[in-house]
């Protein structure tokens, strides 16, 4: 259950990071991250998660990507070519606080997500993120 709500929590992420007003090429792109756990009491592989999301104007702000009711964007700095944020959600008993960074140019970005999730029967763990995406082309209708 609890990594499930992880890789959800990712995914939203994800999303929510190739973002906002960026000069950042509208279409499909694939997205991989690789997460690292810290705290947990065996040690759990985790294997890079790969996803395509399609990417146009309308769905790149980030009241449409981050549409999770359990989380909260406390911050967002968007610059010339980084982006950076603080966010926190509750759920299922579980807290998340973290922040991320990007550097992005228009056809792909790389960064990290670090993040410390608390109220789980195993204790606090921390959770190490890292992301990269690339354009591959036109979305498919």
């Amino acid at each position: 259950m609890k990594l499930k709500f992880i890789i959800a929590f990712i995914l939203i992420i994800e999303s929510f990071t190739a973002v906002a007003e960026m000069d950042i090429q509208e279409g499909n792109w694939e997205i991989t991250t690789q997460m690292k756990m810290q705290g947990m009491p065996v040690k759990i592989e985790i294997p890079p998660v790969i996803i395509n999301q399609c990417f146009t104007k309308e769905n790149m702000t980030p009241d449409k990507m981050l549409n999770n009711k359990h989380c909260e964007m406390l911050a967002m700095d968007i610059g010339v070519k980084t982006v950076s944020w603080k966010m926190k959600c509750k759920q299922v008993g579980m807290k998340m606080e973290g922040h991320g960074n990007l550097a992005y140019n228009k056809t792909s970005f790389d960064g990290t997500f670090k993040m410390l999730m608390s109220g789980s029967k195993q204790g606090d763990m921390n959770i190490n993120t890292k992301l990269n995406g690339h354009y591959v082309g036109p979305c498919k209708k």
